[in-house]
């Protein structure tokens, strides 16, 4: 019996369902509503991430290429020659992509085309590096300009304005941003009960409830805890040869997301929303990360100066970008964490300790958090990536 893991990366970060962005691509007037993608269409994970160091723009085209090739076969595109390196030569290697891109368009089929570019961040990095050249970016625009079948998604660690302005400028001036969102309660609840149409065991509704408040819908720590739950049971049944009834309840969820091994495979997206805090503008975010830290109920704004040691215009400069990557939330005139999980690492990581701080297994009851989840739905504009799902597109 399994919980599928969880794949960190979507869309920003905040990371999104399977978090990435190949899972997360459902966007209206692109996908067909009713939550899958259609026997038309194509979806090519290409994860920079995965991909690694490229050598110049013609190993990523020749990379993307080859990607693109095998999404084809899986779906059944006939006809379709494999690339080689050779086609992609350094001195002309845009021409190579659009040869392949007109031999795709004869065997397609009235195939759609969505390729999801992961960490698209990375792709900066090796330009500044001068692996990759800014043309590509260029080259790209073209592509989706000349073939309206291509969908080209963006997701990373910035918003789409954040990256108007430097190299990005050419491809996403004239793009469509999807703010792609946290799942909603009910969505949560599925994913949490059905991870498979076959799943054997069953939850309380107390069980439920706990996770979407620790979680506020958050698709990879959705996925965390369901996964943490079975790991833990079958290693009960099968390894200790315990007998225990199929189902979760709120004791559970409240071993495993204390156990050690939780942060250890929450890492990826914990340490992500902390490294984005102190690698980005404004310098004052991780100062105030810190100070909401040991308050589940969170800050007004008069405290925090006082709390973080930075004066009134850094902090609102903090809270404005930490709202727009959705790691905080302002509810009625306080400010808090919008994942729980969340304020719990940073409290743990800093020793935070507070009169309503919850760090430790001995810490107050899950139900406190339950209820503050409550509240949390109803704060204004919760998304989980913090960033947008940048669809470039042609006119068909």
């Amino acid at each position: 019996m399994c919980h599928p893991a969880p794949a960190p990366a979507a869309c920003r970060r905040q990371h999104v369902a399977r978090c990435h962005c190949a899972a997360a691509v459902q966007v209206e007037d692109h996908i067909p509503e009713g939550g899958g993608v259609g026997p038309q269409t194509v979806v090519v994970d290409y994860n920079m991430q995965r991909m690694g160091t490229m050598r110049d723009d013609a190993d990523l085209l020749y990379q993307l290429a080859i990607t693109i090739y095998d999404a084809s076969e899986q779906h059944g595109v006939a006809g379709l020659v494999e690339p080689t390196d050779d086609d992609f030569p350094t001195d002309r290697p845009y021409h190579g992509f659009n040869r392949f891109l007109t031999r795709l368009d004869r065997v397609r089929e009235g195939r759609r085309f969505i390729i999801t570019v992961d960490e698209f961040e990375k792709i900066e990095q090796q330009i500044d590096d001068g692996r990759l050249t800014g043309a590509l970016l260029q080259h790209w625009r073209g592509v989706y300009m000349t073939y309206p079948w291509l969908i080209m998604a963006f997701a990373g660690l910035y918003t789409l304005e954040e990256k108007r302005h430097d190299y990005w400028g050419p491809l996403f001036g004239s793009v469509t941003a999807i703010k792609v969102s946290f799942l909603t309660a009910g969505a949560a609840r599925r994913l949490i009960t059905e991870p498979s149409p076959d799943f054997p065991i069953d939850y309380d509704e107390d069980a439920i409830a706990a996770i979407i408040a620790l979680t506020n819908g958050q698709p990879f720590l959705v996925q965390l805890v369901g996964h943490s739950l079975v790991t833990r049971f079958n290693q009960q049944t099968f390894e200790e040869g315990r007998e225990r009834e199929r189902r979760f309840r709120l004791a559970d969820v409240e071993t495993v997301i204390n156990a050690p091994d939780f942060d250890r495979d929450g890492h990826a997206y914990f340490s992500g929303v902390w490294r984005q805090a102190e690698q980005s503008d404004p310098s004052g975010q991780p100062a105030v990360l810190v100070a909401l830290a040991p308050h589940r109920d969170g800050l007004p704004l008069a405290a925090l100066p006082d709390a973080t040691g930075l004066a009134t215009a850094d902090v609102e400069a903090a809270i404005t970008t930490l709202i727009n990557h959705d790691v905080i939330h302002k509810h009625a005139d306080r400010y808090g964490y919008t994942v729980e999980l969340m304020r719990r690492w940073v409290a743990r990581r800093q020793g935070a300790a507070g009169p309503d701080s919850q760090t430790t297994p001995t810490a107050p009851s899950i139900q406190q958090t339950q209820q503050a989840g409550r509240d949390i739905t109803n704060w204004p504009q919760i998304a989980n990536t913090g960033g947008d799902v940048t669809l470039t597109q042609g006119t068909e």
